[in-house]
């Protein structure tokens, strides 16, 4: 068998030589039985036992070479994985597959072997079923007392599951990227029928509200004596019940269009210098007769404090407050009272709500959300719109609203920051 070129010879190795060739008709020598994979034939007589020990001690597939890459000894894990009538008296070169990683096989150990250090690399090897299986092998050089041979371990660790695995997650990655892609297209999809069933919604909202003016107005005029005498209460009745109703539907429809201006981002309000107990006295004035009707008393704080100015539309905070007090009153049972409080803090104003009554467990999570009703009634009567208003209306004035059921009364709080404190609006 050629031996390890020396440096003169490193541009070209030789030529690979069969160890069944140098043999003649001897043929591949047999594997011992007592040690398990140790070849018999040109075994160095100072390959000593502690070699051997470690060899089969390793733990994994592994096998003892000298420097022309001749197997020497082989341990169990290795003749159960390769090829044992190949092993015999062979070449490791001999075993790999195609012919062109047998040779970069020969070339490299000559080469890296010829440099004394350890070294590693991927190649095909026949294996026990006969078929060539992919291993990595680490080749290290073994030292033996009193040996003059170089003598090479080579670890194997089989890569079948490592690429059987990889290829998995190959697959795997695929379909992840697949999956990736197919959800970002529904979730463009369902993007695109939220923003048209947005603009519809604005859109036929505007389109109602039109004629509904028109129809509120006209009903205004009706109900006057001029038109229907006071005499025929049938037709003031049939008038007042028309005008209530169109009153209604005309807050309805104020509602659905505030809800889609809120979800799209673009709220119009107008900003100035607000004093909170003006929006209390308008609101207690407006809400006194239609709480009247139901029996509830509408109470305001005890002592107006001074000072509670913020930078907000003073229009739109009293379609906050009127939400809430409207709510607490339909919440409220005949001879109780609703009350508004208001504080201060070193940088917010709190405007409450307060009624007797405990908040529903089922809406308790939900209070905000929209359409959102209550069988009950009370809170979330109506279309479910109200309190989704009013968050929207609050956010927009950069403050907050909580509700919390305390003490056998129902407490809705906004805290909205004062003037000065939330920057330019």
């Amino acid at each position: 068998m050629n031996k390890t070129p020396s440096a003169s010879d490193a541009d070209a190795a030789p030529p690979r030589r069969s160890v069944h060739q140098e043999n003649g008709s001897r043929g591949p020598a047999p594997v011992s039985q007592a040690a398990i994979g140790t070849v018999e034939r040109d075994v160095p007589p100072n390959l000593d036992e502690l070699v051997i020990a470690h060899l089969q001690d390793i733990g994994m597939a592994a096998l003892l070479c000298d420097g022309d890459c001749r197997i020497l000894a082989v341990n169990h894990q290795a003749a159960a994985s390769l090829d044992t009538q190949a092993i015999a008296g062979s070449n490791l070169y001999d075993l790999a597959a195609p012919q062109e990683a047998a040779d970069e096989l020969y070339s490299a150990w000559l080469t890296r072997c010829g440099q004394g250090a350890g070294w590693s690399c991927e190649t095909k090897l026949l294996g026990s079923l006969g078929a060539h299986v992919d291993w990595h092998l680490v080749v290290i050089p073994v030292a033996s007392a009193g040996r003059a041979t170089q003598v090479w371990m080579v670890v194997l660790q089989d890569l079948t599951e490592t690429i059987f695995h990889a290829r998995e997650l190959e697959i795997y990655a695929k379909e992840l990227s697949r999956l990736y892609q197919k959800n970002r297209q529904d979730l463009q999809k369902l993007e695109e029928a939220e923003r048209s069933r947005e603009q519809f919604f604005s859109l036929v909202t505007h389109e109602l509200k039109t004629p509904l003016t028109s129809l509120k107005a006209a009903l205004e005029m009706l109900c006057t004596p001029e038109v229907i005498p006071p005499g025929i209460q049938d037709a003031w009745r049939l008038a007042d019940t028309m005008k209530r109703s169109t009153v209604r539907l005309e807050r309805l429809m104020n509602d659905l269009l505030d809800v889609a201006t809120a979800r799209s981002g673009g709220m119009d309000l107008t900003f100035s210098a607000v004093d909170l107990c003006d929006v209390v006295h308008a609101v207690i004035a407006e809400m006194t007769p239609v709480a009247g009707e139901k029996g509830v008393d509408i109470l305001g704080p005890t002592n107006y404090r001074q000072g509670l100015i913020v930078n907000g539309d003073e229009l739109r905070l009293q379609q906050v407050l009127l939400n809430l007090v409207g709510n607490a009153v339909k919440a409220t049972p005949s001879g109780s009272a609703v009350r508004i409080k208001t504080a201060r803090t070193a940088n917010t104003v709190q405007l409450s709500v307060v009624n007797p009554g405990e908040l529903p467990e089922t809406l308790k999570d939900h209070l905000f959300e929209p359409f959102r009703k209550s069988p009950a009634g009370g809170y979330r009567t109506g279309a479910g719109l109200g309190l989704t208003v009013v968050q929207a209306l609050v956010k927009a004035h950069r403050g907050t609203v909580q509700a919390e059921s305390r003490r056998k009364q129902v407490v809705f709080t906004v805290t909205i920051p004062l003037w000065g404190k939330a920057g330019n609006l």
